[in-house]
């Protein structure tokens, strides 16, 4: 998702696969949020196969913004404008959620409304959950100006800063993760590493800033791969090798989610606390990164229109979500939940949010006010 804060592709340049990532991505977001799934092997598989719509977003959105020197005075303007959109957004959810009765004013209070507005906080039964990312994506972008200045055009410093942060990360999760289950097989002591690192380094968004790195990373590597002799010249080889690390990527992800909950596709997997850090959902984003590369080389209009309105759904679909909920799901009672009721939820969502941001944004205040892409 490329909030309209980031550089815009222009026709010209503009890079087809990731089109087709960042609409994968939108619809996979939709399918894990207020699901109609059960507790089926398929259901809390489909639901494990989401977790890499996130991580494709923000590498995607560092290849985008780091393949060309920032523009300082202009970046943190919209990094404030984007700061204003996530207070507004903020604010049509709690109102929304007053009109159709999920709160009343007496759950308002003066302390809870600015703590809201002014934070990742949320107010109980507003569902504002999912705008968690554009705190995440305002705190990255404040710092990632320091970052390329640093950086410059030295390799060598981009590959320290990306091995650190990879290392820090995903790399601390995973050691997490095996400490785990060695506990569990042996029982061991555990060792929590995240929090060991996060005890010495102040950076909540080390993963983000660790995707947005490998996301130009890769980006440039398979860019320059096509005229160089090696396994990712050749698109068969490629799709091969992307295939392959999706697999040891879900495998890994399953060996440390039983690791962390001690259970494997029971109980439904809609929430898993610091999975955008898993090893094995870093493996799995960067396999459909490498797949897209190969198989959308060429313009697709409708991928491209998806794309250039990720954001605009992203905002407002959680609300959708809600009123299907709550108006549509009763009466749909031939729907028992599952994968495939849940595909259908997740197209009427999409649909609606795309249509009601689409008349939204043929008002030019509305579409700046409400930061529509």
């Amino acid at each position: 998702m490329n909030s309209n804060t980031n550089s815009r592709q222009s026709t010209n340049t503009r890079i087809y696969y990731f089109d087709a990532i960042k609409t994968l991505a939108i619809f996979l977001v939709i399918f894990v949020h207020y699901p109609m799934i059960s507790d089926s092997i398929p259901s809390n598989l489909s639901m494990l196969l989401t977790y890499v719509a996130v991580p494709l977003f923000f590498m995607v959105n560092g290849a985008l913004l780091l393949r060309k020197p920032i523009d300082v005075k202009k970046h943190y303007k919209k990094v404030i404008h984007l700061i204003l959109v996530t207070i507004l957004w903020k604010n049509i959810y709690i109102v929304g959620s007053l009109l159709v009765g999920r709160i009343f004013s007496n759950d308002l209070t003066p302390l809870n409304i600015i703590t809201t507005l002014t934070s990742n906080n949320n107010i109980k039964s507003v569902p504002t959950e999912h705008l968690w990312f554009m705190y995440s994506l305002i705190g990255v972008y404040i710092i990632l100006p320091f970052i390329q200045t640093f950086i410059g055009n030295n390799k060598k410093r981009y590959n320290i800063i990306l091995a650190m942060s990879l290392l820090l990360s995903f790399g601390a999760s995973f050691l997490g993760d095996i400490s785990l289950l060695l506990s569990r097989l042996f029982a061991t002591p555990t060792f929590n590493f995240s929090s060991m690192v996060a005890a010495f380094i102040p950076v909540s968004s080390l993963n983000i800033i660790a995707l947005m790195l490998t996301g130009n990373k890769l980006h440039n590597f398979l860019k320059d791969s096509k005229n160089k002799k090696n396994i990712f010249s050749r698109p068969i080889h490629t799709i091969i090798a992307s295939i392959l690390l999706y697999l040891l990527g879900f495998f890994i992800f399953s060996i440390c989610l039983y690791a962390r909950e001690g259970k494997y596709m029971t109980g439904g997997y809609a929430g898993i606390p610091g999975a955008y850090s898993e090893l094995g959902i870093l493996l799995m984003s960067i396999s459909v990164f490498i797949g897209a590369n190969v198989l959308f080389k060429k313009k697709n209009c409708l991928l491209t229109l998806v794309d250039s309105r990720t954001m605009n759904i992203y905002l407002i679909h959680m609300f959708i979500c809600v009123l299907f909920n709550q108006y549509l799901r009763s009466n749909l009672h031939h729907l028992h939940p599952g994968a495939p009721a849940n595909l259908i939820r997740t197209i009427i969502v999409f649909a609606i949010s795309f249509g009601i941001t689409e008349l939204l944004r043929q008002s030019k205040m509305l579409k700046k006010l409400l930061g529509l892409a």
